[in-house]
């Protein structure tokens, strides 16, 4: 049981760094910088794929075992709770950076429209030379 113990705790560690990412990227307002929100997000990719991992380990250790102790119970209660709290910020997180990327697409279009607009104020250039008119 010890094996599967410190698997718990690693994958309970794991799920506390998510939460914290989570909370940050949460806390993120619309004027922060798009690549400050990215390596938020990439740091938390790599974090949910850590925690892939280890929670496949976790089920491969349980897997066939008729009876877990209290101590691994106790464990299992404390990750399920951290999954859950996990799960909910994940979803207004997810919410919140829809939001984050609509503002961004729209003032992106904003600064289309105005270079379109500022284009058509643009000086002729193939036509330089053509006010002189004089025998040479």
């Amino acid at each position: 049981m010890q094996k599967i113990d410190e698997q718990l705790k690693q994958s309970v560690a794991e799920y506390k760094a998510i939460l914290s990412i989570l909370q940050e990227i949460s806390s993120t307002t619309a004027q922060q910088r798009p690549d400050e929100i990215i390596e938020k997000c990439n740091s938390l990719h790599v974090l949910q794929h850590n925690a892939q991992m280890t929670d496949k380990a976790i089920a491969d250790s349980l897997y066939g075992q008729a009876e877990i102790d209290a101590v691994t119970e106790s464990l299992l209660k404390n990750r399920h709770q951290l999954l859950k709290s996990v799960q909910s910020l994940n979803r207004a997180v997810f919410s919140q950076l829809k939001g984050i990327m609509a503002l961004f697409s729209d003032e992106l279009n904003q600064l289309k429209g105005n270079l379109t607009a500022m284009n058509g104020y643009k000086k002729n250039q193939n036509a330089s030379g053509n006010l002189i008119n004089a025998n040479l």
